[in-house]
């Protein structure tokens, strides 16, 4: 057998990841894997979001309408969804909305039993807290001082009346 320093050819090395490369390697993926989870977004906090979304649209649709046809117009929440109540029609010409997105969701009128939604310009403040059935406490307020629209909010409004 002749010598390495004889051929001129080394033998060859054994190949492999440094420590720092396997580090470097861990960093990333942990880097990525938390920012995958603060992506994720709780079902039940998404399926009210979307119901008290679509609600304060709804309402302030209902209280423009009321005010355009200078008729009262009245929103209660009922077991299985809500109901308009009064002679406005709903704008597109087919009948008020009356069930939730998400059959999960449940609904309570702060301080009474219906939500006043015109004719007046000015209105009370008014508030409805969104429940989740399986989630009770996932919750979320839609919201008006009674001259702003109604609004989505995390937390409970301060009704001044």
């Amino acid at each position: 057998m002749e010598s390495a320093a004889v051929t001129g050819v080394e033998p060859p090395r054994e190949r492999g990841f440094t420590l720092i490369e396997l580090l470097l390697v861990l960093a990333i993926v942990a880097i990525g894997t938390s920012l995958s989870l603060l992506a994720l977004r709780d079902p039940a906090q998404a399926q009210l979001q979307g119901d008290a979304t679509r609600l304060a649209g709804l309402l302030e649709g209902a209280r423009a309408a009321s005010r355009a046809q200078d008729t009262p117009l009245l929103w209660r929440v009922e077991d299985a969804g809500f109901r308009f109540e009064g002679s406005v029609p709903f704008p597109s010409g087919g009948p008020w909305p009356d069930r939730w997105l998400h059959e999960d969701t449940q609904a309570q009128v702060l301080g009474g039993n219906e939500l006043v939604l015109g004719p007046e310009p000015v209105l009370a403040a008014q508030a409805v807290l969104l429940g989740h059935k399986l989630a009770p406490e996932r919750r979320v307020w839609v919201a008006t001082d009674g001259v702003r629209p109604f609004e989505v909010l995390p937390i409970r409004p301060e009704l001044q009346r």
